[in-house]
């Protein structure tokens, strides 16, 4: 899989011509022929807000409105701002997308993934978080939003990483699930 930088073909810097040279592990990086800079590309961050109602043993999932994986269902949240705290960041994607006040409850997870056409890769911080306020509304680039019990998820899921970060959040909120569905 290509990551973003191998689809920049001139520096940032200086815009001369950027060629492959070797850096670690096999690896390569493009460096600019002209001013020598190395254009090292990173995970981009992103946050993830995790809302559940544990007593019905439910999420809360949002369609997507945009490209990547429009009409898909995903969790809220999205791309950190230049500097902005994690924990900030989920509070703020939930009140653009959802209209919701929430409170971090714990780190629940982190995850590498991938975005869009290019491939970008994302490192996703889930957030466990409670509603403290609000009403909620679909706003922003989510469509949609409704509550699914874990043993009635979707299919069409946007991106690869969310079925099993979906099961996680079930078996850490519901631990007694298999039995419970037996029953």
């Amino acid at each position: 899989m290509k990551s973003d930088a191998e689809e920049y073909r001139f520096c940032p810097k200086c815009g001369g011509g950027l060629d492959k040279v070797d850096w670690e592990d096999g690896l390569t990086v493009p460096q600019c022929r002209k001013c020598g800079f190395r254009f090292y590309q990173n995970s981009k961050p992103c946050v993830v807000g995790i809302i559940v109602d544990r007593d019905e043993g439910k999420i809360l999932l949002t369609r997507r409105g945009i490209s990547p994986f429009k009409g898909c269902w995903d969790l809220p949240g999205g791309f950190l701002r230049n500097g902005e705290k994690p924990e900030e960041g989920v509070q703020r994607e939930i009140r653009e997308e959802l209209g919701l006040d929430c409170e971090v409850e714990e780190l629940f997870n982190i995850f590498v993934d991938t975005y869009g056409a290019y491939n970008v890769y994302t490192f996703n911080v889930c957030y466990m978080l409670r509603i403290t306020g609000g009403e909620l509304m679909p706003m922003d680039d989510v469509v949609e939003a409704e509550w699914f019990r874990f043993d009635n998820i979707p299919d069409n899921l946007a991106f690869t990483s969310l079925g099993d970060i979906i099961g996680k959040v079930r078996d850490h909120v519901i631990p007694d699930f298999g039995m419970r569905i037996a029953e």
